[in-house]
Formats: structure tokens, C-alpha cells, sequence
């Protein structure tokens, strides 16, 4: 029989959080070193959006919280990472296709991939501050320029986000995902394993005997989902 749960790893936790909050400076200060105007349009939301995604970690597990809630909060934040890659290798392929790369940025917005810019002020009260809890605002629907801009050098970019800070950001989330798993008794038959697909790492779960069934693993994920999206 394998060793049941292990103790938490704090750690390994702080390590993992340090690692996110030099992230979101270097993000940070790539967007302070932009000109305007920026290389290619649309270059500063992507990071912003990436920023963002660090601040929804950091603010959910940045602090030592039980297993349980790491788990929950780190998976559903690996959800995110993978629509994150999703847009960026669409915006990759976009580009090849000669689609300007500000387009393509709001219909993903439009689309709720990536969040959206707030609302314009009202302009008989431009003072006035944001509704809280309001729906969220998205600018006309761009139309599709007939002469894209020039597309040289758009992708290396891209490809260095997605091979470079999101890879990072994955990484460690998976890396709070283990430690909280190992150290919960109710997923000691519950193997994580950490690999990579193709230069990007992924994560997937080798049931071992035991209690648990696949079953009652997918509730636990499916539930999870469902959490998220209320």
C-alpha cells in the first residue's frame, strides 16, 4: 500500500505564489516600456488580460488556505489558463490568415473570452461612478478591416506569452493543485501527474485502488465547474 496523505507543503505554496507575483511585475513593467503608439494594436489588452488572470490567483490563493479550498480555486483558475491559450494560439492563427490582431481582440471580447474594456462615462455625467453589479459592457462589434496592417513579427510575440508567462502561470498552478491533493485523505487514491504536451504542461489523474471511483472524481471536478460559472 502507497503512503496515505502527506502534510501540506507551505512552502512550496509561498514559492509558488513568489513565482506569480514576479510574473504579474515583469507583465506589469512590459506594459509601462510600450510606446505609444503600441508595436501592434490590440498588444497591450493581451497583456492586460494576462494580469488579470494573475490577479484573480493571487487574490483566491495568494494566502495559506486549507487543501480544500487551494484545489478548488487552483483548478478553476487552470480552467482559465486554458481559455487563455485558447485565444492566444486563435489570435496566432488569425494572424496568419492576414486578420488584424485589434479585431480579433474584440470579437473575443464580444465572445466573453477575454474581458471586456468598462463602459464609456455617460456623457451628461461623466463623473459619475461605475454601477456595481452592472452587466458587463461590449463596444460595437468591430468590422473586419479590408487591408489588414502589416503582419510581420505579430506572432513571435504571441508565441513567447504562450511559451513564456502563461506556460509559467500553468505551472505553478499545477504545482498547488499536487501539494493540495497530496495532502488531503479523501484523494489519496488519486495520482496527479504533471506532464507536458508539447512544450506546454498539462495535468492529468491516474486513479489508484481505492474508494474512490472515476465517478465520483468527475462529480468533484464537475462541481467545481459548475461553482465557477454561478
Amino acid at each position: 500500500m502507497e503512503e496515505k496523505s502527506k502534510s501540506f507543503d507551505r512552502l512550496q505554496h509561498k514559492n509558488n505564489v513568489l513565482e506569480l507575483e514576479n510574473q504579474k511585475l515583469k507583465l506589469e513593467k512590459k506594459i509601462q516600456e510600450m510606446y505609444e503608439p503600441v508595436d501592434f494594436p490590440g498588444e497591450k489588452e493581451i497583456y492586460k488580460e494576462m494580469i488579470t488572470l494573475i490577479d484573480g490567483i493571487l487574490k483566491d490563493v495568494g494566502q495559506e488556505s486549507a487543501p480544500e479550498f487551494i484545489l478548488k480555486k487552483a483548478l478553476s483558475h487552470l480552467r482559465k489558463v486554458d481559455q487563455q491559450k485558447f485565444v492566444l494560439e486563435n489570435l496566432l492563427e488569425g494572424i496568419k490568415r492576414g486578420q488584424d490582431v485589434s479585431f480579433l481582440v474584440e470579437t473575443y471580447q464580444h465572445l466573453g473570452l477575454m474581458t471586456s474594456p468598462p463602459p464609456p462615462p455617460d456623457p451628461n455625467n461623466p463623473n459619475q461612478a461605475p454601477v456595481a453589479n452592472s452587466a458587463p459592457y461590449y463596444p460595437p462589434l468591430p468590422v473586419q478591416p479590408t487591408s489588414p496592417s502589416p503582419q510581420d513579427g505579430k506572432g513571435s510575440w504571441l508565441w513567447n506569452l504562450i511559451t513564456g508567462p502563461l506556460k509559467r502561470i500553468a505551472t505553478r498552478l499545477m504545482s498547488m493543485i499536487t501539494n493540495a491533493m497530496r495532502s488531503i485523505p479523501h484523494f489519496i487514491d488519486i495520482k496527479p501527474i504533471v506532464g507536458f504536451t508539447g512544450i506546454f504542461p498539462s495535468l492529468s489523474f491516474q486513479l489508484e485502488t481505492g474508494d474512490m471511483n472515476l465517478h465520483e472524481f468527475w462529480e468533484l471536478l464537475m462541481g467545481n465547474e459548475d461553482a465557477d460559472n454561478d
